[in-house]
């Protein structure tokens, strides 16, 4: 798998270099928890990926997979962290502003 994994990051070359270079969220992540960034970014990719207005591929930040119904988008933390509420606790809650 790791053997996969830089082959690809090799490929890609500088496309990835931003995202994992120094002071990256994927890079502090990774170190924080001690995983491989490549694999938390692929994860990350594969289960939130959304083409941005830029034109490229990257993870979407506000995505909450619900059982039963996959993948949910949100626009922002607020309408992400009260639809997680909901998806929790079975409830719905206001997040204030």
């Amino acid at each position: 798998m790791k053997g996969i994994l830089a082959g690809l990051a090799l490929l890609l070359g500088n496309a990835l270099a931003p995202a994992f270079g120094r002071g990256s969220i994927w890079l502090a992540a990774a170190e924080a928890h001690r995983l491989d960034p490549l694999v938390l970014y692929a994860v990350a990719l594969q289960e939130s990926r959304k083409l941005w207005p830029d034109g490229r591929v990257r993870p979407w930040p506000w995505t909450l997979h619900v059982r039963h119904r996959g993948a949910l988008r949100f626009e922002g933390h607020r309408e992400a962290a009260q639809m997680g509420v909901v998806a929790f606790f079975g409830f719905s809650a206001k997040v204030p502003h």
